[in-house]
Formats: C-alpha cells, structure tokens, sequence
C-alpha cells in the first residue's frame, strides 16, 4: 500500500465525494468512531458521512502516513465547521487494515487531555 492511498482517502472526505470513497473502503468495512456505534459494510459507511457526521465542511493536515501491505496508521489535525455553524478542531489518529488494496478496518482516535 501507498501512502498516498491514505492522503487520498482523505482528500476524496475532504471534497464530500461520497461516492469516490467506495475506492477505499472494502464493501465489509468495519470503522470504528468515538461518539458513534460501529459501522458496518460500505453502504453504512457512505450513509454515515452523507447523513450522520456533525461535519459541514473541513480540512485534514496529515502529520504522518505509515503503512505496510496488510496495516498502517496515520495522524495529524482537522479543522473545520459543524453542521450548526460552529468551528471544530481536533487532533486525531486512525488504525487501518488493509485486503485487496483496500481498507477493510479503520479505527479513529481523537486526542483528549488527560484530566
């Protein structure tokens, strides 16, 4: 796998191209989401971003992309706007798995100060 798979994937979220995304993800992706149930199968997944996320709009800043042919991870920053109007920031981490030269796994981390 290449790295610009990754920025790409981000990319195609970045630009809402819903659709585009089925070149990523496996029809059986699982993604794992703080604040949301697993999600389960392609179809879930493209439901989530369309209908479900709380994000309007928004940029993501990879700080780094590591992947082999079976896993990888990336992290960075995203800054955007909720679907209310309001501006967003978080750090965040994402875990993936990789089958067929797609993702069949991804597991997102957001960075929260220890209390």
């Amino acid at each position: 796998m290449e790295k610009s798979f990754i920025t790409d994937m981000f990319h195609t979220i970045d630009s809402r191209d819903w659709e585009g995304l089925r070149g990523f993800f496996c029809d059986d992706v699982t993604y794992e989401r703080p604040g949301y149930e697993t999600i389960v199968g392609l179809d879930g997944l493209l439901h989530f971003y369309e209908n479900v996320r709380i994000i309007a709009c928004g940029q993501h800043s990879l700080t780094r992309v590591v992947v082999d042919d079976e896993s990888g991870a990336s992290w960075g920053s995203f800054a955007g706007k909720h679907r209310n109007g309001a501006d967003l920031g978080v750090r965040f981490a994402d875990c993936y798995t990789f089958e067929d030269g797609k993702i069949k796994t991804r597991v997102s981390y957001f960075f929260q100060p220890a209390v």
